[in-house]
């Protein structure tokens, strides 16, 4: 009896050895926590001449402010940040994608940059390929936690310009790669406020073309 209650207790710690041994991986695993589901953008009114050319920048270029995105415990063997553009694609502006505000042609359209401020630089990188672009890897865990992104939206007359109240939009979101092979969810999502367009007529002065332009 003392004998095979002795072999229970030594399979018991065997078992719990083995538990521990299997679970200590689990347990130290790296992990991450997106700190900011979603973020609205603030958009000023805008007031648009009908005789600037397509192609022209228009209104005032948006930045958004410092936004924690995700923070991370160490343990990764990588990490890369990213910036997603969101939208309807338009015809690219120097060599920038454009994406078209609203769901009807408005005329207005609008270029996705993103910076990773904490994590390896304050500059702002434009989406220029697909509907990425990478702001920041390493090989490791970020050092800096949490980590801060921040967005940049450059407006463009993409055609005539519809004037009236604009509903707001998502435009873009922040994404982060973990061991080049994982991604974590939810992202951090930025979309936009509703703003008004203004549209106004040629100059007046003289006559050039199918418009008054100053003199």
């Amino acid at each position: 009896m003392y004998t095979a209650t002795k072999n229970y207790r030594n399979l018991g710690a065997t078992l719990l050895t083995l538990i521990a041994c299997y679970s200590a991986p689990a347990a130290n695993a790296a992990t991450c926590t997106t700190l900011t589901k979603e973020t609205l953008l603030k958009l000023p009114d805008m007031t648009v001449r009908q005789d600037t050319p397509i192609g022209a920048e228009i209104g005032t270029v948006v930045v958004s402010p410092p936004v924690n995105t995700f923070s991370c415990t160490t343990g990764f063997t990588y990490q890369a940040v990213y910036i997603k553009a969101l939208g309807t694609p338009g015809a690219p502006i120097n060599g920038l994608n454009i994406y078209k505000f609203g769901t009807a042609n408005t005329g207005i359209g609008y270029a996705v940059y993103g910076s990773s401020r904490s994590s390896c630089t304050n500059d702002y990188y434009p989406v220029v390929t697909g509907d990425y672009e990478g702001l920041c890897g390493v090989n490791g865990t970020f050092s800096k936690q949490p980590m801060v992104a921040s967005l940049k939206l450059v407006f463009y007359k993409i055609g005539p310009i519809v004037p009236g109240q604009k509903a707001g939009q998502p435009v873009a979101e922040f994404q982060l790669e973990n061991n080049k092979n994982t991604w974590q969810h939810p992202t951090s999502h930025i979309s936009t406020s509703g703003f008004t367009v203004k549209a106004l007529g040629c100059i007046v002065g003289v006559f050039q073309g199918c418009c008054r332009v100053a003199v």
